[in-house]
């Protein structure tokens, strides 16, 4: 076994590693840009070191930095973990020619999975079925339509490169065939350098599922049964299980047999998982399933195989990498009851599910909760309270995995544990996944890719106002000056009367409108009237939060400033948006804005016009990329660019202006 190693990740996954190293007694390195000093992962870690800036590319991105500090230190091999340089060939490669373990399958056998079409290749050669389409190397325009009128529509078209749900396009008829191809092509030659695509038969309701798999340098192989991954959202997965719900064993065991044949026609080594499309049954019909592709690294949702199974996939990966053989029999890996994965991610579910960027000012975990290490209530996660959660990496922010004797058990416990999971200062999409686990089709394990789609109105219905929402807005704008000496009852008699004491505030919440008559009574006293409603208070005013007292109850409420007039409220993972309509309004005109500003901090990642250029309605002016997100910025009508503020490469915050359209 290894005795130091380097972590070339950060967050949860890097601490995760940690975790099992430091039970193994293995020293460990991390490393880290200027916007994660003082994380968790760098203070878990026996010795932390500064590779770069925030930027990825200069930082978890930059091969040269991490293998620097790899050679400087003395390890002995490096873990990627996963995302980042976990599925680079060439990263792997240079490990390996400066003397190093890759704690991971080979170079070749990275390359070999990483390229759609020629995992497919593979995949045919070996009999195994995959998706109906097109993965060859003619990819010229009307050729590509061609086979995609082939195949039938709706029908998608996928990068042969890279992940994570990039460049991949939904076409639903011939007719928007030819942009939406011109489109896929183009993103992914931006992202991933390479803009050659594949097409497949786009099923309307199947189920993804996933086996991992784990296997030597001495021709052993063995699984670790099924997940289930198929809740997702813009192809990122939000909720794992295992074992499966409602697959028929039949079907599993092929599903199994296949893994295995996967990995041993292309001599894999180390920890793998093999995705699979299954169809549901109907009628007399039987399951199908389809070979997608194999990710040649530790998954995001492993925990949940970990729970079932008692197994350290870590533990696993690092016996391997060391050159030993699997320790481990496929007759004694039993699989236990049942485990579910919700993946906790810094986005607001009621604004479009943008980024939520800020610092966390208060959190508390479920009770009873282990941290890496598989129980009935895990928790992986890199945060803590006072952290900031910035726009430069992925939203997500933890992982709770909760196992249970049975798939209902797991839920109740579920549902109990996220409850208990409190954060404050960014929003989340806690409410959110409570929602999922609490919604019928789910409980009773109808689940597919198309589950969301088809379930979300009601799971991003927006909060309901309630009148301490209101309250704690109007205390956010507490100015001393404005306390009266008498009783604030009496000042609100005069408010009818449209008196010199009448004092309002005009706000929306969550784009609804509200004005509120409002006095303040001492320091600690307030009575306001919300909808002919009078209400009294108690309160105290913090730093980024306020203490309401009503009729004895007691309940905190925090804030997150987004710009001058703009700020969020949070209330038991609840967030509600208020817009101060002191806002100036000339910027709107005709129904829309002519000043365009961010929605979400971030950077300006491409600017495709400058001052004083003529544009459509429609067309795209910019790209803001937030924690790996893009989004278009459209002209909003026919016109011409004025005051243009920003620069590609600008670090812009929410609701900041970026240009004017003049119609």
């Amino acid at each position: 076994m290894f005795k130091k190693i380097l972590i070339a990740n950060r967050g949860e996954i890097a601490c995760r590693i940690i975790s099992t190293c430091k039970h193994l007694g293995i020293e460990t390195v991390a490393v880290h840009s200027e916007a994660d000093i003082g994380s968790k992962h760098t203070k878990m870690a026996d010795k932390s070191v500064l590779i770069g800036p925030a930027d990825i590319k200069q930082s978890y991105l930059s091969m040269e930095a991490i293998l620097n500090v790899a050679i400087e230190n003395n390890v002995e091999a490096i873990h990627p973990g996963y995302g980042f340089l976990s599925e680079n060939p060439e990263f792997a490669s240079m490990v390996l020619e400066n003397g190093l373990k890759f704690i991971g399958p080979k170079p070749e056998t990275i390359r070999l999975m990483g390229m759609k079409d020629q995992a497919k290749d593979m995949a045919v050669a070996s009999e195994i079925p995959v998706i109906p389409g097109y993965h060859g190397n003619i990819q010229s325009h009307d050729f590509l339509y061609s086979k995609a009128l082939e195949v039938g529509f709706p029908i998608l078209i996928k990068p042969r490169a890279g992940g994570g749900g990039k460049g991949m396009r939904l076409v639903t008829s011939s007719e928007n065939f030819l942009s939406e191809l011109e489109a896929a092509k183009s993103e992914s030659l931006a992202v991933f350098g390479d803009d050659q695509i594949i097409l497949e038969k786009y099923f309307e309701a199947p189920r993804h599922i996933e086996v991992q798999v784990f296997a030597d340098d001495f021709g052993n192989c063995i699984h670790t049964f099924e997940r289930e991954c198929s809740i997702q959202r813009r192809y990122q997965k939000l909720i794992e299980e295992a074992p499966a719900p409602f697959l028929s064993g039949e079907i599993k065991e092929r599903l199994y047999e296949t893994a295995l044949k996967v990995a041993k026609e292309i001599n894999y080594s180390g920890a793998g998982t093999v995705e699979f499309l299954v169809t549901t049954s109907s009628g007399d019909k039987e399951d199908e399933f389809f070979f997608m592709e194999m990710n040649t690294r530790l998954q995001v949702e492993h925990p949940v195989s970990e729970a079932i199974t008692g197994l350290d996939f870590v533990e696993l990966q690092l016996d391997i990498a060391s050159g030993n053989p699997l320790n481990i029999k496929q007759t004694d890996i039993q699989c236990l009851g049942h485990a579910i994965e919700s993946r906790i991610y810094a986005e607001d579910p009621q604004n479009d599910f943008l980024p939520s960027i800020g610092k966390i000012s208060e959190i508390s975990f479920p009770k009873n909760a282990t941290h890496f290490v598989s129980g009935e209530t895990r928790l992986d996660h890199g945060i803590h309270e006072g952290a900031v959660v910035t726009p430069f990496y992925d939203p997500m922010i933890a992982k709770l995995i909760i196992h249970g004797k049975d798939r209902n058990e797991a839920i109740r416990k579920k549902i109990n544990s996220l409850n208990e999971f409190n954060v404050q200062g960014i929003a989340t999409n806690i409410i959110f996944l409570l929602k999922i686990l609490n919604n019928n089709s789910f409980s009773n394990g109808k689940v597919d890719t198309g589950f969301l789609a088809s379930n979300l109105d009601p799971l991003v219905e927006n909060a309901k106002i309630i009148d301490e929402i209101l309250v704690a807005a109007v205390i956010k704008f507490f100015n001393p000056s404005e306390i009266n000496d008498g009783d604030p009852w009496s000042t609100l008699k005069g408010w009818t009367n449209f008196n010199s004491l009448r004092r309002t505030i005009d706000i929306s919440v969550n784009s609804e409108d509200f004005s509120i008559f409002y006095a303040f009574d001492g320091l600690d006293g307030l009575a306001c009237e919300i909808n002919d409603q009078k209400i009294l208070v108690k309160f105290r005013r913090e730093k980024n939060s306020a203490v309401i007292i009503r009729e004895g109850i007691k309940e905190e409420y925090f804030y997150n400033n987004l710009s001058k007039n703009v700020f969020q409220i949070f209330n038991k993972n609840e967030v509600f948006k208020v817009v101060s309509k002191s806002f100036d309004d000339s910027d709107r005109e005709a129904g829309f804005e002519k000043v365009l500003r961010a929605k979400l901090p971030g950077v300006v990642k491409k600017l495709f016009i400058s001052e004083g250029d003529i544009v459509e309605k429609g067309d795209v002016l910019l790209i803001l990329e937030a924690m790996k997100m893009e989004q278009q910025v459209l002209a909003p009508c026919n016109g011409s660019i004025k005051n243009l503020n920003i620069l590609e490469g600008d670090q812009v915050s929410e609701n900041q202006p970026l240009l004017e359209v003049e119609g």
